[in-house]
């Protein structure tokens, strides 16, 4: 299975006290909110419209911290779109903003974004440490559960692609325990695909199977499209392990299939 990790850019209510001249009005903050929501694991480009408009917004109102998650925003869409310096760029800007206003809680969500981005340019050591930084920074605060359970789950990645079984059962069961706990429903597709990888390398053929197709039913009830290209890929695995090439074949152009339609 393809490394994939999740980026996390939603605001938490308990935390929107800012040092600034206006504040942007709730609702209006919140359609933009929603709408990258709605697009970022869909189609990059409606939600990197949707975040430079939320950048403009802030700068209109002057308000430091939606200023800060447009550029968090941003450098989202750039990560998604694998424009990686990009990605890093609107991220430090974020960043600068986030410490002049001693926001931790949003830190801690940056630093797990940062730790995605430096595994994708192989530098583990520098993931690992961004990713302690923001389990240390989140740990802190109980309203970020569902982004505990978002480093978890990325954390689970790692481990896997360093075959580190270890380590990823003991992060796929952290991240299980507050995904399936609080109903974090986007994450369960994810995780289960997760699983079915951990029950490959165990060759637990029939209980990657069952946990692939689990995790395709679930992404299809998200519309989680990249879910799906993973849970195709997890399926054909199992089907080469059978030595099933022409159904394994046949799984991976649905994935492929799926990856080109998002981009």
């Amino acid at each position: 299975m393809s490394i994939f990790y999740r980026v996390s850019f939603s605001i938490s209510l308990f935390t929107i006290s800012l040092i600034a001249p206006a504040q942007v009005p709730e609702d209006l903050k919140n359609r933009y909110y929603e709408a990258i929501d709605e697009y970022i694991y869909v189609n990059t480009d409606s939600a990197l419209l949707h975040s430079r408009q939320l950048l403009e917004i802030g700068q209109k109102y002057s308000d430091s911290l939606i200023i800060a998650e447009g550029y968090r925003s941003i450098g989202n869409c750039f990560y998604y779109k694998n424009d990686l310096p990009n990605s890093l760029h609107h991220f430090e800007q974020a960043e600068d903003i986030y410490i002049a206003l001693g926001k931790k809680d949003l830190l801690g969500v940056l630093y797990m974004n940062y730790g995605n981005i430096y595994s994708d340019m192989g530098q583990l050591a520098k993931c690992l440490t961004y990713y302690q930084k923001s389990e240390s920074l989140l740990s802190n605060f109980s309203e970020y559960e569902s982004d505990k359970a978002l480093l978890y789950y990325n954390m689970a990645h790692v481990f896997m692609e360093n075959n580190d079984l270890v380590n990823l059962e003991k992060y796929i069961n952290r991240a299980r325990e507050i995904i399936f706990s609080g109903e974090i429903t986007y994450l369960k597709s994810g995780l289960k695909n997760i699983e079915a990888d951990f029950a490959l390398r165990q060759q637990k053929l029939d209980l990657a199977e069952s946990l692939a197709f689990e995790a395709l039913q679930d992404a299809k009830k998200e519309n989680d499209v990249l879910e799906q290209v993973f849970a195709f890929q997890n399926l054909a695995a199992v089907a080469v392990n059978r030595n099933l090439y022409d159904k394994g074949i046949a799984y991976q152009d649905s994935a492929l299939s799926i990856a080109k339609d998002y981009g």
